[in-house]
């Protein structure tokens, strides 16, 4: 069970680092994180990555200039869409990156573009997240750039790839297949929430920084879950490790954060 946000302002109070390891072999792999069941960082293992030398305006933006995702914004209590991620207009990735991504810069500061500096409306339910740009949210590169996947490199750790096949995106018929590519500026981010088919996902960062905040699966019912359900689980909490209310959410506090 995991949220995040694209900022890099270090360690929640109260929370447990995640551990870090450095181009760990398969057995200390093995012995550290997939039988205890631990989420760990892993170092060393994305700079060999040709996808490593992607920029805003780079290889992605003119090789699939056509590539088009739907658009998410953040309103966990209005929407009880995955992650709480609204949805709104489908956008191609040539528009995206022209209104809302310029350069490397403006990535990492989330300023608008080419449409204008529109003013940032900040939501009052969640400090730090704001409205100011949309969150690009699992494009599948299969789908819309499969030109760009041999610039993956799957880490030998997770070459088992549960999803390549594509399931049905909850809510809906159609199927999305991974990986799949995420994009936002500072701020965007996505309410607590645990991944498709309650199963381990592996996230690798190539431009920016972004927070993550994880529990165990085992402390999912303390998180106050609602919303759509994946195969019987729920998939949205109410809880927001980034604001914690624990008076709104006093189960909450037995949770172990990450």
């Amino acid at each position: 069970v995991s949220t995040d946000t694209n900022d890099d302002s270090g360690l929640s109070p109260g929370a447990l680092p995640i551990p870090v390891l450095h181009s760990p072999s398969m057995a200390e792999f093995v012995e550290k994180c997939a039988i205890p069941q631990m989420a760990v960082v892993i170092t060393g293992e994305v700079e060999h990555w040709p996808a490593k030398g992607w920029r805003a305006e780079g290889r992605f933006a003119n090789t699939c200039p056509n590539a088009a995702a739907t658009m998410t914004y953040f309103q966990p209590e209005a929407s009880l869409e995955f992650a709480g991620l609204a949805q709104s207009k489908r956008m191609g990735m040539a528009e995206y990156m022209s209104d809302y991504i310029v350069d490397e810069q403006m990535l990492a500061e989330g300023a608008r573009g080419a449409a204008g500096r529109m003013a940032v409306r900040d939501d009052a339910n969640r400090t730090g997240l704001s409205t100011r740009s949309p969150y690009l949210w699992d494009l599948s590169l299969h789908d819309e750039c499969p030109a760009v996947l041999p610039d993956i490199r799957v880490p030998k750790y997770f070459a088992d790839e549960l999803l390549t096949q594509g399931v049905p995106i909850i809510g809906g018929d159609s199927m999305i297949v991974w990986p799949t590519m995420m994009l936002g500026g500072a701020g965007t981010g996505s309410a607590c929430h645990q991944d498709r088919k309650a199963t381990p996902f592996w996230l690798a960062m190539l431009v920016g920084n972004k927070r993550v905040i994880m529990y165990s699966a085992e402390d999912a019912h303390l998180l106050y879950p609602f919303g759509m359900q994946d195969q019987g689980s729920f998939t949205t909490f109410r809880f927001d490790p980034f604001d914690p209310d624990y008076e709104a959410y006093p189960n909450a506090r037995a949770a172990t954060m990450y």
